[in-house]
């Protein structure tokens, strides 16, 4: 049996997300802030700014013309847009091959984190409002934890399998093996690197929204969509037909079943634009 202390400790293997990014998170925060800001911060960091064009120019975006410069791709795609592409790129290059534990290759666990991010803005917006700014970030980033706790998982898999078998949910499953689970073990992934409030807050209760302290609406918004993921088989992990929708959190919401059809009809072809961008750019590596 692990000690939490040493899994928690583990973190510190990630390697950590670019500085660029955290400073165009910054910036995404301050009203102040110019689409010239954002460009000062890109073109500084040539990582950042080589899968910033990378997206921009995959078939996403369906662009006419190719877009050749760090100005172009924020004139195009608008500052919002441009930190969500600069997280993604960001993040994809960290993705193990192999998440062990999970029995899932780094495609399907992007594919998955990718679908959330983007079935979250779109169920947003079939409520009538403009996405939350981090509902996308949110999503991309909720199942961090499993980043750090796969390995340990696959050290207990016995013991997790006795436990899904008697149809405990993989959550619940974690925390009788390792004493946490892949949400706690997120949050200290989060505080290493730095991530705003609303992403922390998305991470520690996407499996449990009513226990959220700050940030309702977009914790509920991550929590439907990643249900959704699941039951629409986009990288489903050993423990994702056990999910469950909180019907708590539909209600704050006011959302019903045909909207969640509908945001999943419309989210489709999006879905799998990332995670073919993905597959092209060698699960996000340069």
């Amino acid at each position: 049996m692990f000690s939490v202390e040493t899994i928690l400790k583990s973190v510190t293997s990630l390697p950590t997300l670019p500085v660029a990014l955290t400073r165009l998170t910054e910036l995404a925060r301050d009203d102040q802030a110019e689409p010239a800001d954002f460009v000062r911060v890109i073109r500084h960091d040539a990582a950042v700014a080589a899968n910033l064009l990378r997206v921009a120019n995959s078939a996403l975006f369906h662009v006419a013309n190719p877009v050749t410069s760090i100005e172009q791709a924020v004139n195009l795609l608008g500052t919002r847009r441009v930190v969500e592409l600069a997280t993604g790129a960001s993040f994809g290059r960290i993705i193990p091959k192999v998440l062990p534990g999970y029995d899932m290759t780094a495609e399907g666990y992007w594919t998955h984190c990718a679908a959330v991010a983007i079935l979250g803005e779109q169920l947003a917006s079939s409520l009538g409002n403009a996405a939350p700014d981090a509902v996308f970030t949110c999503g991309l980033l909720h199942d961090i934890g499993k980043l750090v706790l796969g390995t340990f998982l696959m050290q207990v898999s016995g013991e997790i399998q006795r436990q899904l078998h008697g149809a405990t949910s993989f959550l619940e499953a974690e925390r009788l093996a390792l004493g946490t689970d892949h949400a706690e073990v997120g949050v200290a992934v989060a505080a290493r690197w730095q991530l705003p409030p609303p992403v922390v807050c998305a991470i520690r209760s996407h499996h449990a929204p009513s226990t959220a302290e700050s940030d309702q609406t977009v914790v509920d918004l991550v929590h439907v969509a990643d249900g959704l993921a699941h039951a629409l088989g986009f990288g489903a992990d050993r423990g994702g037909l056990a999910r469950t929708m909180d019907s708590k959190a539909m209600a704050r919401l006011g959302l019903r079943v045909h909207q969640l059809e509908e945001a999943a009809a419309l989210s489709l072809d999006s879905i799998h634009g990332m995670a073919e961008w993905f597959s092209q750019s060698d699960g996000g590596k340069p």
